[in-house]
């Protein structure tokens, strides 16, 4: 483990030092002089961003997702939003509150907006991103859909948004067209999908968006999550407390998140 501090103006937070727009190439160079420390056993690894201004997430974004719904391919995308007060760890618990009876998971690559923009054409719109992590949009599909759609609390129960382990720069990824994703839910196997069968493209998200409000550094953005989530499967399959959910993404690593009672 790196403290970049040390040697360097690098804030030690993360939106902060995602406004200082640092060179990343200048920065590795500097961590060549600093201190290797290992990591404690005890260590708890925190979400890379614990309060952003915005979550915003993509509904029904991968036509495989629509496929398995008996969805029409929507012809715009459809947004809703978290609170940040759902973000969890990459190895925390998920708390499966008392009134939530259907927990859903759903394993979605997350982009990390990385400078202010508003307005912004398609093509400069990819500028704006920082890098991307990974995310599990936790829902209770109870609230969201039988009693009387209410989104908004079915996802955003503290510690529904599973975020990390890292956020790893957009230079590091150079195809985010092509990310396979994984949910596997006590070693099986539930979502194994493509980021090239999203609907609506990273680019096309942020420029959309970006029409109607202004997005901020450090702002999240839930790109939709691939077919498998339990309510579609047969018989549908929800999470319990005991339940160990472990969720990937090729080139941005893997988050492991178990299912527990509420005041574990």
């Amino acid at each position: 483990m790196i403290e970049l501090s040390s040697l360097t103006c690098a804030a030690t937070d993360m939106v902060q030092f995602i406004k200082q727009r640092y060179c990343m190439d200048s920065l590795l160079d500097s961590s060549q002089f600093m201190e290797v420390t290992d990591v404690m056993e005890d260590l708890r690894l925190l979400p890379p961003i614990d309060a952003p201004v915005k979550i915003i997430g993509v509904n029904s974004n991968y036509y495989d997702s629509c496929n398995e719904q008996n969805l029409r391919i929507p012809k715009f995308p459809e947004f809703f939003v978290k609170f940040s007060t759902s973000i969890t760890g990459a190895l925390d618990n998920i708390r499966a509150h008392h009134v939530a009876k259907r927990i859903d998971y759903g394993c979605q690559l997350a982009v990390v907006i990385g400078s202010k923009c508003r307005n912004v054409p398609r093509v400069e719109a990819m500028g704006c991103v920082f890098g991307y992590m990974i995310a599990q949009d936790i829902s209770a599909r109870d609230w969201n859909v039988l009693l009387g759609g209410q989104t908004l609390l079915g996802k955003s129960l503290d510690s529904f948004c599973p975020l990390g382990s890292v956020i790893v720069h957009k230079c590091h990824v150079p195809d985010v067209n092509n990310l396979w994703i994984k949910t596997i839910v006590n070693g099986e196997e539930r979502q194994c999908g493509n980021t090239r069968n999203m609907i609506f493209k990273i680019d096309y998200i942020i420029h959309r968006l970006s029409q109607f409000m202004t997005l901020c550094p450090g702002d999240i953005i839930l790109t939709g999550t691939p077919a498998g989530a339990g309510a579609y499967r047969t018989p549908s399959s929800f999470l319990k407390p005991g339940d160990l959910v472990e969720s990937e993404i090729q080139k941005l690593g893997k988050m492991r998140n178990k299912v527990v009672n509420p005041y574990v």
